[in-house]
């Protein structure tokens, strides 16, 4: 059984909060979007990502629309690392550096996205 730790939780908060402080909402919203999946105990890593994409997915629309694509390709990606995961072609350790290169580039997409956004209003 996989618990849902605090890092993968706070993954997308974190890059918002990097990406700007107008998306504290954001970040508040998906904090409370994945209570369901933080109170559960789940099969293996696809299992997490599946919860975490259905509650996230939701509130990110609604919430930052002109970001959707960006996170459904972070969210396509944990999904693909949690199926490596899980069928034994990649450690914890490399999955753990895996997700934090996806963050990291979904950071960067991010912070790329509400740049060119407030220079071209």
């Amino acid at each position: 059984m996989v618990k849902i730790p605090p890092r993968p939780a706070l993954a997308l908060m974190t890059a918002l909060m990097l990406a700007g402080c107008a998306r504290t909402q954001l970040a508040a919203d998906l904090r409370t979007a994945q209570a369901p999946c933080r109170d559960r105990e789940f099969r293996d890593k696809s299992a997490l990502a599946a919860c975490l994409g259905e509650h996230e997915r939701p509130v990110w629309a609604k919430d930052d629309p002109a970001t959707l694509d960006i996170y459904d390709g972070f969210a396509r990606g944990r999904a693909a690392l949690a199926r490596h995961y899980d069928d034994g072609a990649i450690t914890r350790q490399q999955y753990d550096a895996q997700l934090d290169r996806l963050e990291s580039d979904a950071r960067t997409q991010l912070a790329q996205r509400h740049k060119q956004a407030s220079t071209n209003p």
